[in-house]
């Protein structure tokens, strides 16, 4: 979890790990920050996009034809993990072309926004403020399945092969104090000292702006 208080550069220092920008140097020797070539990052936009096209299509939208991971089982099960309504599972299953802006609820586009996150299961996720368009319970939900995502090196997957797949790592901002108590480890961002560890148990309202 990233932490500090508002304007000391979070959501910047996220968009740097996720590739989003490239920081800039005066250093003749090149960028001075690299992301790992093997490493599969994803930085994932707060506000949902979709293109034309079916819900699947949305869902596994950049996933390599072929893959497991776009299999249609495992992203319906990634759905029911995240509590998709019923009307919106209905219109995952009939295979149509919608205006998913408008066709879609507010909640339903933003648990999409996770779900295609998921599906595409990348090593690295940054997130900012993932749970800000949600209520606790739901809030609370997202929280364990990113924990869960981590921990089981990928979301609605073989366990019996979990040994065989890189570590998982997820990165985020939050402005609720439920949020950091799932992160294993906490980071305070600062302009003054820059990026420091710190306890979660430190962690005060103010540094969640």
């Amino acid at each position: 979890a990233l932490v500090g208080h508002k304007g000391q550069g979070k959501a910047t220092l996220l968009k740097v790990i996720g590739g989003v920008i490239h920081p800039l140097t005066h250093s003749a020797e090149g960028p001075g920050f690299a992301l790992p070539p093997h490493l599969r990052i994803l930085h994932i936009s707060h506000y949902p996009m979709f293109v034309k096209g079916t819900l699947m299509e949305n869902l596994t939208f950049g996933v390599n034809r072929g893959s497991d991971d776009g299999n249609r089982t495992r992203v319906r099960n990634i759905l029911q993990m995240l509590r998709l309504d019923e009307h919106s599972m209905a219109l995952f299953d009939s295979d149509d072309s919608h205006d998913w802006e408008t066709t879609l609820s507010h909640t339903a586009r933003y648990i999409c926004n996770f779900a295609r996150a998921f599906v595409a299961n990348p090593e690295v996720l940054c997130l900012h403020k993932p749970t800000q368009s949600f209520d606790f319970q739901m809030s609370e939900n997202i929280m364990e399945l990113l924990q869960q995502f981590v921990r089981q090196k990928g979301l609605a997957m073989d366990q019996g092969t979990s040994h065989l797949r890189r570590p998982r790592t997820c990165i985020f901002t939050s402005s609720e104090t439920m949020n950091v108590t799932f992160a294993d480890s906490v980071v305070h961002v600062s302009k003054s000292h820059g990026i420091r560890l710190m306890n979660k148990m430190d962690v005060t309202p103010d540094l969640l702006t």
